[in-house]
């Protein structure tokens, strides 16, 4: 498995901020017995992610030994969802990973604390504080960044490398790509597999579609930032895509559930996929290192 893709590369760039963020004194979170505090911590991610977190949250219980940690997880989708109907029933824990779009709406809502109000307690002297204030709604720190994320071609490099197409490569322009996926698709040695995850299903990859253009999904003053007739353009160019076999279909699309497990690359129905670095982990055990 192989990933490509920077903050910087043309067309597979974008930055993610992931927010830990603390909520305010819902459900039982906070309480303990003994003089000990106990905290709920959830996020996102695959048993690799949750491994690497869970190693993380041990090595914090050691240094603070007056707190115990509750975690849980889940695939990204099933994670929105679990933690929508928590906070709706005034459950959310303690501790929460965000993506950077959920900030507002959790903040809000009144369901985060403002992080503003415990300076003693955060040492951000040190983070980016261009990265530090997308954790910002109305003036007010809600959430701390924990990572840069980013969108990457996930594929399996053997398969890739047998089809005698090209790699990927940091100048490749969206048409690079459109071409590398026809060859793929067209190729026998990828034994049927077609090119690509269908990217019209995906808001991320479009956000970078747009940002190739000089535009973006939002602007600064909270309204979108692209009109109509740039998702027209963007779906008709990914139906046609489909409709020539460079991309799934959209019975596999349907079967995507916010796991690489379930994405067609995860599924041996394609050779790449477009996803975030963190998850992209998760395509090691399954097309290999290459």
């Amino acid at each position: 498995m192989r990933g490509n893709g920077t903050r910087t590369s043309l067309a597979l760039a974008l930055v993610l901020t992931l927010g830990g963020t603390l909520t305010g004194c819902g459900g039982d979170g906070g309480g303990g017995s003994g003089g000990k505090v106990s905290l709920r911590f959830t996020w996102w991610g695959n048993p690799d992610r949750a491994a690497r977190t869970e190693e993380a949250v041990k090595l914090f219980e050691q240094r603070h030994p007056d707190i115990d940690i509750a975690t849980s997880f889940a695939g990204f989708d099933t994670y929105k969802a679990k933690l929508a109907t928590q906070a709706a029933g005034g459950d959310a824990p303690d501790v929460m990973q965000l993506d950077y779009r959920q900030i507002n709406q959790y903040a809000t809502s009144g369901i985060l604390l403002d992080l503003g109000e415990h300076p003693q307690q955060l040492r951000t002297s040190e983070i980016d504080k261009g990265l530090l204030a997308t954790g910002v709604v109305d003036g007010k720190q809600y959430a701390l960044p924990v990572a840069r994320g980013t969108e990457t071609v996930a594929y399996d490099a053997e398969l890739w490398r047998k089809a005698g197409v090209p790699a990927p490569t940091l100048t490749w322009t969206w048409d690079d790509w459109a071409d590398a996926m026809r060859k793929l698709s067209a190729s026998k040695a990828t034994q049927g597999r077609l090119g690509s995850t269908d990217p019209g299903q995906s808001e991320d990859v479009f956000e970078i579609w747009l940002r190739s253009r000089g535009k973006a999904l939002y602007t600064k003053d909270e309204k979108l930032g692209f009109t109509a007739d740039d998702l027209t353009r963007y779906w008709e160019w990914c139906t046609e895509l489909r409709k020539e076999g460079a991309v799934v279909p959209a019975e596999q699309t349907t079967q995507m559930d916010g796991t690489v497990e379930n994405t067609p690359l995860g599924r041996l129905k394609s050779v790449s996929d477009f996803n975030w670095d963190a998850p992209s982990s998760g395509f090691a055990p399954i097309v290999g290192e290459g």
